[in-house]
């Protein structure tokens, strides 16, 4: 079913043309939660991960949502280096979407403390 939705999105974006950035940025998200519903070093995964996506003319912002039910502490276990080879994926979809390898993206992640404000994990540019 994901899948089918990730098509339609697809095919949808290509009628609407490249510069629409709207469309990229739905395209991108769907694909990110297919392919990355989790991240994972091996041993400690993060789960649930809502994945939020704006594009303008030179800048992109991933910021990457978890949820706070075990999120803080698996993140502190979490393996940051194979963290960071997800990330660079992730960078290089957005950029092969926009056709434009210099596009500046910075990456974010959040974790969602229900009924409090979110607490920032992580803050890159690449």
């Amino acid at each position: 079913m994901k899948r089918v939705l990730y098509l339609m999105l697809l095919l949808s974006a290509v009628s609407l043309g490249k510069g629409n950035f709207e469309a990229s940025e739905a395209i991108l998200e769907t694909h990110f939660e297919i392919e990355y519903p989790s991240i994972t070093d091996g041993n400690t995964k993060l789960e649930d991960i809502d994945y939020d996506l704006t594009i303008s003319q030179n800048k992109a912002l991933l910021e990457l949502e978890i949820e706070s039910v075990l999120g803080d502490e698996n993140w502190s276990k979490l393996d940051k280096q194979v963290f960071e080879e997800v990330v660079l994926k992730l960078v290089r979809s957005i950029r092969a979407e926009m056709d434009n390898p210099d596009l500046e993206v910075s990456v974010f992640v959040k974790l969602d403390q229900d009924f409090k404000d979110y607490h920032l994990l992580f803050n890159k540019t690449y």
